[in-house]
């Protein structure tokens, strides 16, 4: 299910993301997760809305994670 929509899940993230470094680097965190928490996905529902989710999630921790540091001067 992956392989079939990976296209559309880093298109999904690039459609948020402005630098094409960052979406690169939260696609990579969203296979990570997606793969850890496989055992959490429903079958009986569509996979797309739930790596979309899943990618959702990573970007808000991305952007967390920016705003913890320090800017530098």
């Amino acid at each position: 299910l992956f392989v079939r929509n990976e296209a559309a899940v880093y298109r999904y993230i690039v459609s948020i993301v402005p630098h094409r470094a960052d979406a690169d680097e939260l696609f990579q965190q969203t296979n990570l997760t997606l793969w850890t928490i496989w055992d959490r996905y429903d079958a009986s529902r569509e996979f797309l809305p739930w790596a979309f989710g899943v990618a959702r999630n990573e970007i808000r921790n991305f952007i967390r994670r920016r705003h913890g540091q320090p800017r530098a001067l």
